[in-house]
C-alpha cells in the first residue's frame, strides 16, 4: 500500500441495542483474508478503502497506540503531527478525542504519555499547552478566562511559522494541572465550533540549537448530511463550517496529490491558515479519522465520501454518485459565493 502523507482513518460505533440484536447490519469495517489490520468498510452494495480502519471492539489505548504514539518522541525531536477527527453527531468523534471519565481519549493520553517521556529523558525539555476554537470564522483562546472574548489574529512571523499573538501557550508540568486546565477550555467551548488543541515541546538538539516540536488535536464541529439537505434556513454556524470544510477537503486533497504549496489554498479558512505548519513543516505524520456510526447510515456515508476523496483524489469516484468531486453542493453554491466574498474582502483587509 503506498504511503501517503495524509493518512485516512475510520473509526466506527453501532448503538448496544443494534449489537444485542445480532442483525445483518448496513454498515460493517471488512478484514480481508490473510491481512491483520482492516481498510475497508461495506455499505450497502459499495466498499470503501482506508489507511486503517476499527469497529466498535477497538479501545482507546489501541487507537492511541498505533495512530498517536509515534508521534511522542518525534515531538522532542522537534517534529510536527497532526490528528484531524472528522464526522457527524453521535458518531463518537469527540468521545475519541476527548473520551469520558472511565476511558480517556487521544488528548489526554496524550499529554500524559509527553509528560512521561519528558520525565525520563531530560528535565530541560518544556512542554505548553494551547487550546482555541474557531467559531463563525473568529478564533477565541479557550484558556483566557476573561469573560470578554476576543477575536484573535492570525499572523506570519519573519521566519514563516504561523502565529497567533494573544493565545496563551502554558507550561505544563503535571497531568492534574492539565485537566483542570482543559476542563476549562472545554466548559468555554461554543456549540458548532472547531477546536484546536496544540502541545508545543521545547528542546536542545545535542548540537545546542534549540527545536520546537508540536501535536495538533483537532475536533471539528460536527457534520451531519440530514441537516445539510433540509429546507430548514441555514445558520451562520452552518454556513461557515461548510466552507471551512471544503477548504480543509481541498487542502488535504492536494497535499495527497502531491501538489505544490502554491495551489493549496491554506488562506481560504482560519482552520487551514493555523494547520498549515503542522501540515507542511518538519511532519512526521498527518491523519483524518473520520468517526461513523451504523445507527445513521446517510449521515455516515457523507462522511466517509468525504475521506475517500481526501485518500485519493484523483481516483475515487462513488458510485452512489458523491455529493462534491470538485465543486461544493450546489444547494451550498449561494453561500459559498457569499462567504467567498467574504473571504476576498478578508484578505485584501
Amino acid at each position: 500500500m503506498t504511503e501517503r502523507p495524509v493518512k485516512v482513518v475510520v473509526r466506527m460505533r453501532s448503538p448496544p441495542t443494534e449489537l444485542s440484536r445480532g442483525a445483518p447490519r448496513s454498515m460493517e469495517v471488512q478484514r480481508d483474508l490473510g491481512r491483520r489490520q482492516a481498510t475497508s468498510v461495506k455499505i450497502g452494495d459499495e466498499r470503501m478503502e482506508f489507511d486503517q480502519c476499527y469497529d466498535e471492539t477497538a479501545t482507546q489505548h489501541e487507537l492511541f497506540r498505533r495512530e498517536m504514539a509515534a508521534a511522542i518522541p518525534l515531538a522532542f525531536d522537534g517534529k510536527s503531527t497532526t490528528l484531524i477527527a472528522y464526522g457527524p453527531s453521535k458518531s463518537g468523534k469527540t468521545f475519541t478525542v476527548d473520551g469520558s471519565t472511565t476511558s480517556a481519549g487521544l488528548v489526554p493520553r496524550t499529554m500524559q504519555r509527553l509528560l512521561q517521556f519528558q520525565h525520563a529523558s531530560a528535565p530541560l525539555h518544556t512542554i505548553q499547552l494551547s487550546v482555541l476554537e474557531i467559531h463563525r470564522n473568529k478564533v477565541f483562546d479557550l484558556l483566557d478566562s476573561n469573560s470578554d472574548r476576543t477575536d484573535l489574529p492570525i499572523r506570519q512571523s519573519a521566519t514563516g511559522s504561523v502565529v497567533v499573538p494573544g493565545l496563551a501557550r502554558l507550561p505544563i508540568t503535571t497531568l492534574a494541572h492539565f485537566t483542570r486546565l482543559y476542563e476549562q477550555a472545554s466548559r468555554a467551548q461554543s456549540r458548532q465550533s472547531h477546536k484546536v488543541v496544540t502541545f508545543s515541546v521545547q528542546t536542545t538538539g545535542v548540537d545546542g540549537e534549540p527545536k520546537s516540536g508540536t501535536i495538533h488535536l483537532v475536533d471539528l464541529a460536527r457534520v451531519d448530511e440530514s441537516r445539510r439537505r433540509s429546507l430548514q434556513p441555514r445558520s451562520s454556524d452552518s454556513s461557515s463550517n461548510a466552507m471551512t470544510f471544503f477548504v480543509l477537503g481541498k487542502v488535504l486533497s492536494a497535499i495527497n496529490e502531491g501538489k505544490s504549496l502554491a495551489h493549496m489554498p491554506f488562506r481560504d479558512s482560519k482552520l487551514t491558515r493555523l494547520l498549515h505548519d503542522g501540515l507542511c513543516r518538519d511532519v512526521h505524520a498527518a491523519t483524518l479519522i473520520c468517526t461513523v456510526s451504523t445507527a445513521n447510515v446517510d449521515d455516515a456515508l457523507h462522511a466517509l465520501q468525504y475521506a475517500a476523496k481526501v485518500r485519493l483524489p484523483t481516483t475515487y469516484r462513488s458510485p452512489m454518485r458523491m455529493a462534491s468531486e470538485t465543486s461544493p453542493p450546489p444547494e451550498l453554491t449561494p453561500t459559498l459565493s457569499s462567504l467567498e466574498e467574504r473571504l476576498e474582502a478578508w484578505r485584501q483587509s
